[in-house]
């Protein structure tokens, strides 16, 4: 064991040594995300933000028959499609519904007529089809499906076709119903907005009814419910009132919205890039000059020679972490937001991108082609984010996690979580990075943390396979499943041949010879050799 240390102290010294030769760039390496964050730092004192305290919105009454639903309403926004669809149609109380939503005069005006078709399994393909053709006739009908399998099978190929899709579930006494509008619906709105619970900064002085309200969901929602009541014989019209989801107290910054989801993941890439590059020519150097080889040649393992560089790489990691950290919280990127949990984020993802450039540089023999495969690597590391975008946000939980198998992906999404948080003035605590944000999204920043220790165990993992099966031209590959076999782990017992001696051995010249200690057990030990000349 203590040779073992020796052997290690020698390697690690080494490493430092090599380190030490080129202070000036691996210096300017370490600083230059936090020089970035400084000069990013000049930009915020001149950031434009809005502090918004919460807003609690009084409701506004919607009528039952608005003055605006005109006969240019009812053709331009209101049947924009000429077909709605219930199902099911087995249940008679649905039936009921469709009649009595037909007779309501709030649909039709003076321009359209609405009738009621009861749709069987054996004609609803070709009368659907000649219901549409109807639509230049200004005729619109309200159709039930003859059960809930065709309706949702005819639905998901032919959406398009319906101005809105009803579906019902429960009995006569306990009836729940969904109601959908294709997305074509909402063009004029941009978007239903469906996958936000609150609204952008635009939109919070103003009552959100948009898409709902002006392509009529709200009056057939309103229908629906009122013909199930006249159905129930509850003589009763009451009044409906609109009223936003109450907004919290944001602050709508345009540096912590731009800055944090887009530039700063860019200068953390470019950071990365230079010292993870610089890092990995050392290990292939060190491959391609033999030196790894020569070193084993000397008894040295390939854990001894491993060890060594993760050591020092964990001292450039804590260094990177804290100044990346210092540099959020001094020039006020997160006032929010614990620093402890920053730093312990920074952490796990140098070590998490080191480890997928370990396992980069595993599959590179080439010194000089050693910078364009980690710019090569770095930018598919990067590549998933980028090409999400803004719509990171609206991720679900899984491609999040899956998008952030790549760390520096991985670190951009957990800079927009970042924001977030940082928006709602809450900051990133450790009683809150396993909580989401709002009731919508799913999405924990914990589960950034999970993704990046699965991260350096899975790329750790891979690097050792290929470093075995794939040690390059020096090495002895080892089989594909070496990892199997009981010599890999304990090692074999070395067979000793011994020669039959024909005398005594001649003195040694210690001049020209190394002395041979008794710490040491020979591999191969030559007695007697000798030349013949005929």
């Amino acid at each position: 064991m203590g040779r073992k240390l020796r052997q290690l102290q020698l390697l690690v010294k080494k490493n430092f040594i090599l380190l030490w030769q080129r202070k000036q760039s691996v210096l300017f390496e370490i600083l230059l995300t936090f020089v970035m964050l400084l000069a990013f730092s000049f930009l915020k004192q001149i950031s434009i933000f809005q502090v918004k305290e919460t807003c609690i919105k009084s409701p506004e009454m919607l009528s039952p028959n608005p003055s605006y639903y005109t006969d240019d309403f009812l053709i331009t926004k209101l049947w924009t499609k000429n077909i709605v669809a219930f199902s099911p149609a087995t249940n008679s109380l649905v039936k009921q519904i469709a009649e009595k939503v037909g007779e309501m005069p709030v649909f039709t005006g003076n321009m359209f007529n609405i009738s009621v078709v009861h749709l069987t399994k054996d004609n609803y393909i070709q009368k659907l089809a000649d219901f549409e053709k109807d639509y230049v006739n200004r005729q619109g009908y309200i159709v039930t499906f003859p059960d809930t399998e065709t309706f949702r099978n005819y639905i998901e190929t032919s959406a398009d076709k319906f101005k809105a899709a009803v579906e019902f579930e429960g009995d006569e006494n306990n009836i729940t119903y969904s109601m959908r509008f294709a997305k074509s619906e909402a063009k004029h709105w941009g978007n239903w907005n469906t996958e936000r619970l609150y609204l952008r900064t635009a939109e919070i002085d103003r009552l959100s009814q948009g898409a709902y309200f002006e392509t009529g969901f709200q009056l057939f929602q309103r229908a629906i419910d009122s013909a199930i009541l006249l159905i129930k014989g509850v003589q009763y019209n009451p009044a409906v009132a609109l009223r936003d989801i109450p907004q919290p107290a944001t602050k709508q910054d345009a540096f912590v919205d731009i800055i944090f989801p887009s530039v700063l993941p860019f200068a953390i890439l470019i950071g990365s890039f230079l010292i993870t590059s610089s890092f990995v020519a050392d290990v292939i150097e060190e491959k391609c000059t033999k030196m790894r080889e020569i070193q084993r040649m000397m008894g040295l393992s390939d854990r001894i020679m491993w060890l060594s560089w993760i050591i020092q790489r964990s001292s450039l990691i804590l260094i990177c972490a804290a100044i990346n950290t210092i540099g959020l919280k001094a020039f006020g990127y997160t006032p929010s937001s614990d620093g402890t949990v920053i730093f312990v984020f920074f952490l796990l993802f140098y070590s998490a991108h080191n480890a997928f450039i370990f396992f980069a540089g595993s599959f590179q023999r080439n010194l000089k082609a050693a910078p364009a495969l980690m710019g090569f690597a770095t930018f598919i590391s990067y590549l998933p984010y980028l090409v999400a975008g803004n719509s990171v946000r609206t991720l679900a939980r899984a491609p999040k996690m899956l998008m952030s198998l790549l760390p520096l992906s991985g670190i951009s999404v957990w800079m927009v979580s970042l924001s977030d948080w940082e928006r709602i003035r809450h900051g990133l605590q450790w009683d809150n990075i396993g909580t989401t944000i709002s009731s919508i999204d799913d999405f924990m920043v914990s589960d950034i943390l999970v993704v990046f220790t699965v991260d350096i165990l899975l790329f750790g993992v891979l690097t050792w396979y290929v470093e075995n099966v794939f040690p390059g031209e020096f090495g002895i590959p080892e089989k594909p499943f070496f990892f199997l076999t009981k010599a890999y782990w304990v090692g074999s017992k070395p067979q000793v041949q011994f020669a039959k001696e024909n005398g005594e051995v001649e003195k040694i010249d210690p001049e020209y010879h190394e002395e041979v200690t008794m710490k040491l057990k020979p591999g191969i030990e030559v007695k007697n050799l000798n030349k013949q000349f005929e």
